[in-house]
Formats: structure tokens, C-alpha cells, sequence
């Protein structure tokens, strides 16, 4: 029988014989990432920001940064995310840094085991090109002009990780039933800010209902994060406690529960 490492001990072996090995940092709302760092918005790991100094194979520019690491300007893409990809070497995808509010910066990285549309993922790495996981491998989309998303019939083009104006093509669910069951598990039902219901991962550690939270899909089945606090999603059909009012959220027809005495 093969002995079992540890994982603390196979990270420790790593890096003595990778000297640029890292171990995963954790990141999200109580702890940010070192300045050479990003935090993944889906994984919620520190991962390395790409040298923009260091510029990509097959003569692409580098996105133009200033002092303090971030992207000058929305021009500071590199390449082109929808497919036909272009601007990345062969053998190579394009695919966007995951930091929401800010300008848009696409880098080449290789495109990996090449998992398609709606097959399951962990890491971006496992997508082929055109598409982001976000615990399934989904296709990027316009939120300009949104593309026809092809797969499983039902997708909306959703600006969830705000990282407009680049989209994803989800899966239309209902939030009250909390789960996304035909998409396979470790999903929920989320609100995103065009109103749309859409299939996104589930949290690993949720906040509890009041508690503080970042992005919509940081809360359990049933809630999502909205006004920086999750909120048990309702409807007409579902209503809230005695001391709750369902609030409607903008261009849908669910709501939040909201204690009354919160305006």
C-alpha cells in the first residue's frame, strides 16, 4: 500500500524543490492579498498578478499599468476573450483577471485539459478558450451585445463578477428553491444585478443570514449577498418573518428579506 503525505508535508517537499512555489493564501472580505497578488473572485486563493513588464509570447502588448500595479485604462486588454480567440500564441487561450469594478485586463495562459462548455471545473485552467470556470466551465458573452450562449438551452448573459463589460452565459433558475439540482451540485441560485436568476457556485463557509458579505454568491442556498448583507431571497409566494418585509430587487421579481425597522 502506498504511503499517504500529508498535504502539509507534500506542500513543504514542493517547495524545496520548486523554490517559486507558493501556498494557497485565502482571501475575500476580512484579508487581501499581497501586492504582487489578486484575489480570485470564484476560488477566493491569492493568485499571482501577470507581469505586465514581462510581456506575452506572440508579440501581444503587455496591458499598460500604473504605479501601484492596477490597469491605466480600459484598453489594457491583450487579447481577445470571445471566440474566434485571437492575440494569444498557439497552443494558448485568452482569459480575463477576475477583479471586479475595474478595467478590463485579459492575459494568454495555456489553455490546459481543455474542459468544454458546462462540464464541471475547479480552476480556469481546466476550460478550453472562450470560456471561465465558475465550478462549471461557462462561455464568456457581451453584456454590450450579448452573444446567443449555445450548451443546455435557458442561459442569460450575466454581468455577476462586475466586470462589465464582460459577461458570463449562466444557467436561469429559481432562488427560492435555493440549488441549481440539474446543473449538478455544489451550485445555487443567485439575484445578479440585471435581476436575472442564474446557477453559481455554492460558498465553502457561508456567512449567516445579517452577516457581511461581498459577492452574491458568497451566501448559502436560498440568500444572496446584496447591500453587503445576506438576505433570504422571497417573492409574493414565499413571504418573510413577522418582523421582515420582502423589498423587490431591481428588474426582477424576487425580493430580500429586510428587517422593517431597516428602511
Amino acid at each position: 500500500m502506498r504511503p499517504i503525505v500529508p498535504a502539509f508535508v507534500a506542500a513543504a517537499l514542493l517547495a524545496c524543490f520548486d523554490p517559486t512555489y507558493r501556498s494557497p493564501i485565502a482571501c475575500g472580505e476580512r484579508h487581501g492579498c499581497p501586492p504582487d497578488m489578486y484575489c480570485h473572485l470564484t476560488t477566493l486563493t491569492c493568485e499571482s498578478t501577470p507581469d505586465p513588464g514581462a510581456g506575452f509570447d506572440g508579440g501581444v502588448d503587455a496591458p499598460a499599468v500604473d504605479p501601484d500595479g492596477s490597469p491605466s485604462d480600459a484598453s489594457a486588454a491583450v487579447c481577445t476573450l470571445y471566440v474566434p480567440q485571437t492575440g494569444c500564441p498557439a497552443g494558448d487561450k485568452c482569459i480575463v483577471v477576475p477583479v471586479s469594478n475595474a478595467p478590463v485586463v485579459t492575459v494568454c495562459t495555456p489553455t490546459g485539459s481543455g474542459r468544454g462548455v458546462d462540464d464541471q471545473c475547479l480552476v480556469d485552467s481546466e476550460c478550453t478558450a472562450g470560456t471561465f470556470c465558475l465550478g462549471i466551465c461557462r462561455e464568456y458573452c457581451d453584456l454590450a451585445a450579448p452573444r446567443i450562449c449555445s450548451g443546455r438551452p435557458g442561459k442569460v448573459c450575466s454581468g455577476v463578477l462586475s466586470i462589465s463589460p464582460v459577461g458570463f452565459c449562466l444557467p436561469t433558475c429559481h432562488p427560492l428553491l435555493g440549488l441549481c439540482p440539474v446543473e449538478g451540485p455544489g451550485l445555487g441560485c443567485y439575484v445578479d444585478s440585471q435581476g436575472q436568476a442564474v446557477c453559481l457556485p455554492l460558498p465553502r463557509m457561508p456567512p449567516p443570514i445579517g452577516g457581511a458579505c461581498e459577492q452574491v454568491f458568497d451566501c448559502g442556498p436560498g440568500a444572496g449577498c446584496h447591500g453587503g448583507i445576506c438576505r433570504r431571497y422571497c417573492d409574493p409566494t414565499r413571504r418573510c418573518s413577522a418582523a421582515e418585509a420582502c423589498v423587490p430587487l431591481p428588474h426582477s421579481s424576487h425580493g430580500v428579506c429586510i428587517p422593517d425597522a431597516v428602511p
